[in-house]
C-alpha cells in the first residue's frame, strides 16, 4: 500500500462507538411527517461541524481515525482533517473548478470531484459527494429501503431518516442516522454511517454549526 493511501486511511477512520440504545425505527411513516423534516433540512444551505471520521477496509482488517472539520456551502466542500498534537494533516476541498488534496508533506492531487480524485489516485471507491448531502439527513432520488425515527415537536409529527440503501461509487450503500438532536431547532443526526461488502465509512459529529 503506497504512503498517500496510507496517509488517507490514517486521517478517514474512528474507534468502534460505545453502543447506545435506538429509538424506534418505522418503515410507514406520513408522507407529512418526512415532509415537515425534509423542509427544515433544505434550508441547511451553509453549515459546518466538528467530530470524528473513519474508514474501515473490511477485507484488510484495517481501522484508523482522525478529527475533522467539515464546511459545506451551494458551491464548495471543505474538509480539514487534524490531530490535536499535531494540528492539520491534509485539506480536502471541491469548488466548481475541481477536487483537490494537500497532504501534511505539501502534496497536491486534484481531480474533477472528490470521489474521482479519490479513486485516481488511491483506488478508493468512497461515496464523499453523496455523503456530504445525506448526513444531515436529507434524503436522495436513488435511495430505498427507508426506515424513519419518529419525533415530536409542537403537536407536529417528524420523520427523521433513520435507515436506507443507495447505490453510490460502484457500490450499493447501506446509511444508518442515529443520536439524532436538537440544534437550532433542527434535529439532526450525530452519528451517521455507510457500509458497502469492503468499506464502512463512520462520522460522529461532535458538534454542529449553521
Amino acid at each position: 500500500m503506497n504512503r498517500p493511501l496510507i496517509l488517507l486511511l490514517a486521517l478517514l477512520s474512528l474507534t468502534a462507538c460505545s453502543s447506545v440504545q435506538r429509538p424506534p425505527i418505522q418503515h410507514d411513516v406520513s408522507i407529512a411527517a418526512i415532509q415537515a423534516q425534509q423542509s427544515r433540512l433544505q434550508k441547511l444551505t451553509d453549515w459546518q461541524l466538528r467530530g470524528q471520521m473513519a474508514l474501515f477496509d473490511l477485507q484488510q482488517q484495517d481501522r484508523h481515525s482522525m478529527y475533522v472539520e467539515w464546511q459545506a456551502t451551494p458551491t464548495q466542500l471543505k474538509m480539514r482533517f487534524y490531530h490535536p498534537l499535531r494540528g492539520t494533516l491534509a485539506r480536502l476541498e471541491q469548488t466548481p473548478a475541481g477536487a483537490i488534496l494537500i497532504a501534511e508533506d505539501g502534496t497536491h492531487y486534484q481531480a474533477t470531484t472528490m470521489d474521482e480524485l479519490l479513486w485516481e489516485y488511491f483506488r478508493l471507491e468512497l461515496p464523499i459527494n453523496q455523503m456530504s448531502a445525506i448526513i444531515s439527513g436529507r434524503e436522495q432520488p436513488q435511495m430505498m429501503d427507508k426506515s424513519y425515527q419518529l419525533q415530536s415537536v409542537n403537536d407536529e409529527s417528524l420523520a427523521l431518516l433513520a435507515g436506507f440503501v443507495m447505490p453510490a461509487s460502484g457500490q450499493l450503500w447501506q446509511g444508518q442516522l442515529q443520536q439524532y438532536k436538537s440544534t437550532n431547532g433542527v434535529y439532526l443526526p450525530h452519528l451517521i454511517e455507510l457500509s458497502s461488502k469492503q468499506w464502512r465509512l463512520k462520522l460522529q459529529v461532535s458538534k454542529w454549526q449553521f
